[in-house]
């Protein structure tokens, strides 16, 4: 009886580990929440609730979903920078 509930253990484990995958996915799609998940995912495989098999997965996940993240938003301030400057070079541009 207890080999049966070890295994079925071990089976719910596995199952589970899919996580981080899925983190890395959202990861590369949505960054920052896979950021978040890969996140989620190396806490429970610190706390034991999944297996530690994929956690190359979700350190990976955790650095691809903040670098995209950060590179979304510096593109979006530059697009911000050069929207500002189109403004006030036409914007001083007077006709007669």
């Amino acid at each position: 009886m207890e080999g049966a509930k070890l295994n079925n253990q071990s089976q719910e484990i596995e199952t589970k580990s899919n996580l981080p995958i899925l983190a890395l996915a959202l990861g590369i799609l949505v960054p920052p929440l896979g950021a978040i998940m890969g996140h989620i995912a190396l806490k429970s495989m610190s706390t034991g609730e999944i297996s530690s098999v994929n956690r190359r997965f979700a350190v990976a996940a955790v650095a691809v979903g903040w670098i995209l993240t950060g590179l979304i938003l510096a593109a979006l301030f530059l697009v911000q920078l050069l929207i500002w400057g189109l403004q006030a070079f036409f914007g001083s541009l007077t006709y007669n």
